[in-house]
C-alpha cells in the first residue's frame, strides 16, 4: 500500500486486473476448500483415535483445524507467488490510532447490521436461516460461551489473514481501494453460503447482511495497514452476536429465527 495515497492501486507485481481478480478468488476459495478438507479429515480421525474427547473440546479442535486450513491456504498462495506472509501482510501491536479505528469499526459494523435488521423488520422479511455454529449453540448453549474465545483468537485471525491480508492485498495490487474493498467483502460473504442453513433466498439475505460488516473490516485494514485492527473488530463483533444469542436463549428463553 502506498504511503503517499493509500487509496490508489499499488502494483509491485502483476497489476493486470483479470489476473488479480482470478488470483484473489483462487486464494479465497482455495483457503475455504483446504479448511473443509482438513476439518473433514480431522472429524473422521476424531472418532477413530480420539473417541473420549468431550463435545466442547472436539468443536474447539475442529475450529482450530479450519483456521489452519484458512491461514494455510493464504500462505500457500503467497508462496506460489514467491512472497512471504510476514512481508506481504502487515501486522503489529495496535497503537492509539489503531485502537480508535477498531472501536469505531466495531460500532459501525454493529450499527450497519442493526440497521439492516430494522429494514428487514419494516418490510416484513424474516429470513429463516442461521449458521451452523449458531445452530450448534442453540442446541448446546454452553458452546456459545466457548465460541467467544474461539471467535477472538481463532476464527477472526484466520479469516482476516486470508481475506483482508491475502485476498484484499492481491486485489489492491491492481484495483483502487473503493473497488478492492467491496470485491473482497463480496467474496468473503459469498463463501459463507455453505455454512448457512435454510433456503437459498434466506441464505442470500444473510450474505447481503454479512457483506456490510465485511466492508468495515476492509476499510479498517486499508486505513491502518495493520491486520490486527480488522481482527479486533471482527472478533469482538462475532463475540457480541454470540453473547446476544446466549442471553436470548439462556436468560430470556427465546430462540431467534436467524442470526
Amino acid at each position: 500500500m502506498s504511503d503517499t495515497d493509500p487509496w490508489r492501486p499499488v502494483a509491485p507485481r502483476g497489476s493486470h486486473r483479470g489476473y488479480a481478480l482470478l488470483g484473489a478468488i483462487a486464494a479465497g476459495v482455495g483457503g475455504i476448500f483446504l479448511a473443509f478438507v482438513l476439518t473433514a479429515l480431522f472429524g473422521l480421525g476424531v472418532g477413530r483415535f480420539l473417541g473420549g474427547v468431550s463435545f466442547l473440546v472436539m468443536v474447539g479442535l475442529l475450529f482450530l483445524t479450519s483456521a489452519l486450513g484458512l491461514a494455510g491456504g493464504g500462505v500457500l498462495y503467497l508462496r506460489y507467488r514467491g512472497l512471504s506472509a510476514r512481508s506481504y501482510v502487515p501486522a503489529a501491536v495496535p497503537g492509539l490510532r489503531d485502537l480508535l479505528y477498531a472501536g469505531g469499526g466495531y460500532v459501525a459494523a454493529m450499527g450497519l447490521v442493526f440497521a439492516a435488521g430494522v429494514l428487514l423488520t419494516v418490510f416484513g422479511v424474516q429470513p429463516e436461516t442461521t449458521n451452523q455454529a449458531a445452530e450448534l449453540g442453540i442446541e448446546n448453549p454452553e458452546l456459545l460461551l466457548w465460541l467467544v474465545p474461539l471467535s477472538l483468537f481463532v476464527i477472526a485471525p484466520s479469516e482476516e489473514f486470508l481475506f483482508r491480508g491475502v485476498v484484499q492485498g492481491r486485489l489492491r495490487e491492481a484495483f483502487s481501494a473503493p473497488l478492492a474493498i467491496p470485491l473482497t467483502a463480496a467474496l468473503f460473504a459469498l463463501v459463507h453460503y455453505f455454512s448457512l442453513t435454510g433456503g437459498s433466498g434466506a441464505r442470500f439475505i444473510a450474505i447481503a447482511i454479512l457483506f456490510l460488516p465485511s466492508l468495515v473490516f476492509g476499510v479498517a485494514y486499508e486505513r491502518t495497514e495493520n491486520l490486527v485492527v480488522p481482527i479486533l473488530i471482527h472478533g469482538v463483533y462475532n463475540s457480541t452476536l454470540v453473547l446476544l444469542l446466549y442471553v436470548s436463549i439462556s436468560v430470556m428463553g427465546d430462540v431467534p429465527a436467524a442470526i
